[in-house]
């Protein structure tokens, strides 16, 4: 077997180097998100404007509901959804 050596420290095949790449160690750190409940005439507009002060991000609520919502002119009253931060 091959030994290779580090400073003062043998590196072998199989043996994780400390050079190897550690992304796969990393820790994955999801957005802050809240969640709300849609009540009667409320529209995805709506929400993303009083949420975000901008109704044109309503496509972020979306994309982070996709699972329940198919369509995005077609919200439910009592439907729990999913806000994401701003930062997003």
């Amino acid at each position: 077997m091959r030994c290779l050596t580090l400073g003062d420290q043998p590196v072998t095949a199989g043996t994780p180097s400390p050079l190897s790449d550690r992304r796969s160690h990393s820790v994955m750190v999801a957005p802050k998100t809240g969640t709300t409940v849609v009540a009667g005439g409320n529209t995805l507009w709506r929400i993303s404007l009083a949420k975000y002060g901008d109704g044109e991000r309503y496509s972020v609520i979306y994309d982070a509901n996709r699972n329940q919502i198919r369509n995005p002119d077609s919200i439910f009253p009592g439907q729990r959804i999913v806000i994401p931060s701003k930062a997003r």
